[in-house]
């Protein structure tokens, strides 16, 4: 099967990097990190703080982020406060709609 992935350049020289250090393939080196259920190291919490970043700039508070992305709101919170956010007040009233829709489960483009 063949899959095409969209990656950063920076992420892809990350993935070449360690691929060439361990003597394999950088497909071989995402297929091993997939069976093994790690994901991508580092790359996840970088993508995971820069949306929550956004999210929180664009003045949406954690309960919303956290539905949104899939994520529990106890990662949304700890996400934020390590690059130095302060939480957006939530008021349920004014964030029901959200609730409706169904959570997606965020993933990693990589």
């Amino acid at each position: 099967m063949k899959v095409t992935l969209d990656i950063d350049d920076k992420d892809f020289w990350l993935l070449a990097n360690r691929a060439e250090r361990q003597g394999v393939k950088v497909a071989d080196l995402l297929v091993g990190m997939i069976r093994a259920g790690r994901g991508l190291g580092k790359a996840r919490p970088v993508v995971f703080r820069d949306r929550v970043a956004e999210l929180v700039a664009a003045g949406i508070p954690d309960p919303v982020i956290a539905h949104r992305l899939g994520e529990p709101i106890g990662a949304v919170g700890v996400a934020r406060r390590s690059i130095g956010l302060k939480p957006v007040r939530f008021v349920r009233s004014e964030w029901e709609h959200e609730f409706t829709r169904p959570a997606t489960r965020s993933t990693v483009d990589a």
